[in-house]
C-alpha cells in the first residue's frame, strides 16, 4: 500500500524504476503531491538508453509495485516515443 508509501517519501528517491516487462528507466528524483496524496514521479531517465529525454514525469496511477524497485506500467515507453524501445517490449 498506499499509506505505507506515504509514511516513506524518502524512501521513493534514488529507488530504481522499471517497467513491468523488466525493462529499466532510470530512478526516482522526485515526487509531485496534489491533494495531500502522491500524483507524479520525476524520474531521470538512463545514460544508457541514449534518449533525446533526460528525465520524465509519470503519473502515480502507473505505478504497478513499490518494493526495492519500482515497477511501472510498460505502456509508458510508447509515451517517451523511441523506436528503439518498441521492439521486443
Amino acid at each position: 500500500g498506499g499509506e505505507y508509501v506515504s509514511r516513506n517519501i524518502k524512501g521513493l528517491y534514488n529507488k530504481e524504476v522499471y517497467t513491468n516487462s523488466g525493462y529499466y528507466l532510470g530512478k526516482i528524483k522526485g515526487v509531485i503531491f496534489k491533494e495531500n496524496k502522491i500524483d507524479s514521479l520525476k524520474i531521470k531517465l538512463s545514460k544508457k538508453k541514449k534518449l533525446r529525454l533526460k528525465g520524465i514525469i509519470i503519473r502515480y496511477k502507473s505505478v504497478r509495485a513499490v518494493g526495492k524497485i519500482v515497477l511501472i506500467d510498460r505502456l509508458i515507453l510508447d509515451k517517451i516515443n523511441y523506436k528503439k524501445w518498441s521492439s521486443g517490449i
